[in-house]
Order: C-alpha cells, then sequence, then structure tokens
C-alpha cells in the first residue's frame, strides 16, 4: 500500500524483535501481526 502502512509494518517488526529478545511474544502482538499480514 503506502509508506505509512510500510512504516507501520516495520514498527511491529522491531517491537517483534525486542520482545523476541526479553522472552516469549504475548498473544496479543501475535495477533497484531497476523493482522497486518492479513491486510
Amino acid at each position: 500500500m503506502g509508506p505509512a502502512w510500510a512504516r507501520r509494518g516495520a514498527r511491529i517488526g522491531r517491537l517483534a524483535a525486542i520482545r523476541g529478545q526479553t522472552g516469549v511474544p504475548p498473544p496479543a502482538l501475535l495477533d497484531a501481526v497476523a493482522a497486518v499480514g492479513r491486510r
């Protein structure tokens, strides 16, 4: 889509990477990633 969509995806990716370093990502984060991936 547009730059805003790419920025949102990058932000979620960064959050997922940070969560991956600190432990298991919470289900809410996984749901957010899945929702963005479906769009």
